[in-house]
This record gives C-alpha cells, structure tokens and sequence, in this order.
C-alpha cells in the first residue's frame, strides 16, 4: 500500500499506518456572527415591532460578534464578547453593545 494505490490511502484511508494524530480538544473557537448577519436576524426579530430590538447571541449559540458589515437599526445586543469595530458601529446607528465582564 505505500507503493501502489498510494491515492487510495491519501484520500480514503488516512490512518492506515497508524500515526497518531492530536486534536486539541480545549482549545476551540468561538461561533462568531459579523454585523450584515446581524442586521438579517434583527429584521426577523423586528417584524411587526417599533423601537429598539433585543438580540441575546450567548443564547443563539454565538460568542463573538466582529465589525464586518454595517448596520442601520438600533439594536440591543447581549453578547459574551465583541471587536471595537463591531461595537463603534453599532453605537453610531443608535444601538447598545452589552459584553460580559470578565
């Protein structure tokens, strides 16, 4: 097998000499959510409602919140962290950012 059919054990058989491979299991990434996704949920959330909206992402399963994107609604947002960017632009539209305290 490490001559011929090489291909085989590239693409379907990775593990087939046995080499141990780690995976850091403590150290992942947060689910992030950038500001023109952001603005998407928030027009769900809005629909039939005037003034400002509340978004929880800690509860949508996100824990990051970055500046791409712009934003035009206010919106209340409660989330576990957030760029300076993300949270600039947010004030600008009339919104509030609220981080967890570490």
């Amino acid at each position: 097998m490490h001559k011929h059919r090489w291909s085989y054990v590239q693409k379907y058989d990775q593990n087939h000499f046995k080499k141990k491979r780690f995976t850091s299991i403590t150290q992942t990434e947060p689910n992030i959510i950038n500001l023109k996704q952001l603005e998407e949920v928030a027009a769900r959330l809005q629909k039939g409602k005037k003034g400002k909206v509340t978004v929880d992402l800690k509860e949508m399963g996100y824990g990051k919140l970055l500046g791409t994107g712009r934003i035009n609604t206010p919106v209340s947002v409660k989330v576990p962290s957030c760029s300076e960017a993300a949270k600039s632009k947010i004030e600008e539209a009339g919104g509030e950012v609220l981080t967890e305290a570490a």
